[in-house]
């Protein structure tokens, strides 16, 4: 299984980090409708998802300053990303349902997502049915209790 490099992890905990602080700034001023979601969801989730990488990796590149004293070498083969057909299926399912949103709405689109997804990975199709299901009633409820305003399309 191949690992992420410390740079990886740098890189994605710097953009996570700026993510979350930028969502943070621009809904500061969300008017209380919102519930407070986009503001929780950058300001809770998103920049400590950041600070963590970005920790993570400083202290995976100085481990790994370290010299190997296994013998062990990791080979060249294993420092590149292999894009399998499952991979590719995966992120042509997701771009897909990122431009359906404007058509089929948000809990549509990601309930398509997450059925797709479930059919590549093979899991079992009852698993999936649940996961879908369990998905839109949360996200229903989101829109109904808390007045999150999620993605509207043509259906919904």
């Amino acid at each position: 299984m191949m690992r992420p490099t410390p740079y990886a992890d740098l890189l994605t905990g710097a953009f996570a980090l700026a993510l979350g602080a930028t969502g943070t700034v621009i809904t500061l001023g969300y008017p209380s409708t919102s519930g407070g979601f986009p503001f929780a969801l950058s300001a809770y989730m998103v920049a400590p998802i950041g600070v963590l990488l970005l920790f993570k990796g400083v202290l995976r590149l100085a481990l790994e300053a370290r010299p190997n004293t296994d013998g062990d070498e990791d080979s060249e083969d294993a420092q590149h990303v292999q894009f399998t057909p499952v991979t590719l299926a995966v992120i042509a399912a997701v771009t897909l349902a990122t431009f359906a949103i404007g058509w089929l709405g948000f809990i549509i689109s990601t309930g398509l997502l997450a059925l797709v997804t479930g059919r590549i990975f093979r899991t079992r199709l009852w698993v999936t049915l649940v996961y879908v299901a369990a998905q839109s009633a949360v996200l229903w409820a989101f829109l109904r209790f808390f007045s999150v305003q999620m993605p509207e399309g043509l259906l919904m």
